[in-house]
């Protein structure tokens, strides 16, 4: 997996005519796939346009193509400005639902960081029908997703509202799976293990766009390192298709470096008698990727 460090990309600067030189910039990288300081997305400018080249090539290489041996890669302009970079997943042995896409992974992991929304996505292909559904969620109709194709220099873009027109989503400019309260979560018992804890914080950050569904899910691993990472279930308004609680920990694990076979203990929290449950998806994924790391579960 590539280290990714500042790297000296030139641009055209907003104040820069056409006919001067580009003027430098350098990028700063606040995490392996978090960009500080990307410029906005132009594509009529040449320089640009190659400057985004080169970073979804780095998204790329993120990519574990298992099963299509296709690397897709993806980033999401937040409204903070900040660049979030997405990969596909794919878990030979698993389910086609369990493949994390290019989208779902810049999206998640810009979401993890506290974005309010997207100003862009720019990728390297189409967005297949279910991550239209999740760029939907967004709240943003007019958002652009822009498809840059290094390798055959394809570079359109449209609305999403066009891409994926009348489509099924209770996201509003006001309630979106960036704009949403943390959920009341409680563990009945107040000195619960910090795992526990940890789980419970992933659940609080959940998305349920219909409120009266129980469908909250947390998940917190420890590493073999000592790090713990957490994630919670994106229910998306369909239900389908929904971020699972162990796509969620596997972004934040794979953004920052970290090897999924290093995961050593993992938790689960899930409301009792729940409309949906992700342990057993969950534990049957963990199986693939860290074979001797336990799992467990408690409902609150």
């Amino acid at each position: 997996m590539p280290s990714l460090t500042s790297l000296p990309f030139p641009v055209i600067t907003a104040e820069a005519r056409p006919e001067e030189p580009p003027k430098p910039h350098t990028l700063l990288f606040t995490a392996p796939m978090v960009i500080e300081n990307l410029p906005p997305y132009r594509p009529e400018h040449p320089t640009t346009v190659a400057l985004y080249q080169e970073l979804l090539i780095k998204a790329q290489a993120f990519a574990s193509p298992a099963v299509s041996g296709r690397r897709v890669g993806a980033i999401a302009i937040g409204e903070s400005g900040k660049a979030y970079l997405g990969a596909n997943i794919e878990i030979k042995g698993c389910a086609p639902g369990d493949t994390i896409h290019a989208e779902t992974f810049a999206i998640a992991l810009a979401r993890t960081h506290g974005e309010t929304g997207l100003r862009a996505m720019v990728q390297t292909l189409q967005p297949c029908g279910s991550c239209r559904q999740i760029l939907a969620e967004t709240g943003s109709p007019t958002l652009s997703v822009h498809i840059l194709n290094p390798d055959t220099a394809e570079n359109t873009h449209e609305r999403i509202d066009n891409l994926f027109p009348r489509s099924y989503s209770y996201a509003t400019a006001a309630l979106n799976l960036f704009k949403h309260p943390p959920l009341a979560l409680y563990h009945e018992s107040p000195d619960a293990p910090p795992l526990i804890e940890s789980a419970l914080h992933g659940a609080r950050q959940c998305y349920l766009p219909n409120p009266g569904r129980k469908t909250w899910s947390g998940i917190a691993a420890q590493l073999k390192n000592g790090k713990v990472y957490t994630g919670g279930a994106i229910t998306i308004s369909g239900p389908n298709p929904t971020i699972t609680p162990i796509q969620d920990l596997f972004i934040q694990l794979i953004a920052h470096g970290e090897s999924l076979n290093d995961i050593e203990h993992v938790h689960m929290i899930e409301p009792r008698q729940p409309d949906y449950s992700f342990f057993r998806n969950s534990e049957a994924v963990l199986e693939k990727v860290a074979p001797c790391a336990t799992i467990h579960k408690t409902q609150t």
